[in-house]
């Protein structure tokens, strides 16, 4: 009974916290399909490249162990996936990550904002205010919060892009 109870508490927490998932106060967004970034950069392709060979050897693994369930058209959903409500929950939070940030393609990223509102954003709520992965999803992958090496590693290529991006 004391675990009936228990899995009925965190699925309603699962329930509730879906429907504040992610800060929506943004209005000044395009509700367009999430562009590629490329079409809004002036990099030449060697840069884009180069960020993106950084990307995949320094950062990606991370993002892969992290990030990726969320924040990925084919995410490697765990077992419990299959409960029913749950997946319902899952897959809503999956559609919504990738709406945020994509990371399915690696760099440059899909979202919805420019790519340097989209890694500022970033940085400042994944590296600086701790809010991703959000609390609800810590409760059961309690993994999933970066580590400060990780933080740093991230924030190193973070640094490096934007100095990249600020080459015109």
């Amino acid at each position: 009974m004391k675990r009936f109870l228990s899995f009925l508490i965190l699925l309603s927490l699962f329930v509730y916290a879906g429907a504040y998932a992610h800060d929506d106060d943004d209005d000044d967004h395009d509700d367009d399909e999430p562009r590629r970034f490329s079409e809004q950069l002036s990099l030449s392709s060697q840069q884009i490249q180069e960020i993106n060979r950084s990307y995949i050897n320094e950062v990606k693994p991370i993002f892969m162990k992290k990030c990726m369930v969320c924040h990925n058209t084919k995410p490697d959903y765990p077992w419990y996936e299959s409960i029913p409500g749950l997946g319902f929950i899952m897959r809503h939070h999956n559609e919504e990550g990738v709406e945020h940030i994509d990371f399915t393609n690696d760099f440059p990223f899909k979202g919805r904002k420019p790519l340097g509102e989209l890694l500022e954003e970033f940085e400042e709520e994944v590296l600086l205010e701790d809010e991703m992965p959000p609390w609800y999803y810590l409760l059961t992958h309690w993994d999933a919060r970066l580590t400060a090496s990780e933080k740093k590693t991230i924030q190193k290529w973070f640094d490096q892009t934007n100095a990249t991006l600020r080459i015109r």
